[in-house]
């Protein structure tokens, strides 16, 4: 009975892992995670944005019509700011991305390990964020993305 029941359990653990059901991360989790950075940092949290949550998804949604890896669209040739300021966005904006991680806190410290990424993470203009997670299918298969848009 052990065997089978461990049996059952290494099978439904394999068929999660390779769908990416167990370790999925959600757009709360990673907000979560950057607060508690920014928190551990001595600074504000930050406030999630109706404004910046669309540019972020217009962007994962962008990238997934195109299939690519980058702040700009290779195929469209526009520039990361376009999708942003369509989004109703205005004023300072900076936008994080990350591809093929599946942990919310695995991505901050990425970002936290990036001169860039961590200028945008921990700067004291940006009080806003905006966030999209999904998965972008590319040549060598799915990936999970993030997108990041920060804001004043």
């Amino acid at each position: 009975m052990k065997k089978i029941l461990f049996a059952l359990l290494v099978i439904f653990i394999s068929f999660s892992l390779s769908t990416g059901d167990v370790f999925a991360m959600t757009d709360s989790e990673l907000f979560s995670s950057i607060n508690v950075a920014r928190v551990s940092a001595s600074m504000i949290k930050m406030s999630s944005n109706s404004r910046l949550e669309k540019a972020a998804h217009a962007k994962l949604a962008d990238m997934q019509k195109y299939k690519y890896w980058s702040h700009n669209n290779p195929v469209t040739g526009e520039a990361w700011w376009k999708l942003i300021y369509k989004a109703g966005v205005r004023g300072k904006a900076a936008e994080n991305l990350a591809r093929g991680y599946t942990d919310s806190n695995v991505v901050v410290a990425g970002w936290d390990a990036s001169p860039t990424h961590h200028a945008n993470l921990f700067s004291a203009i940006y009080k806003k964020v905006g966030l999209a997670v999904g998965e972008v299918e590319y040549p060598e298969g799915k990936k999970m993305v993030v997108v990041a848009v920060f804001g004043e």
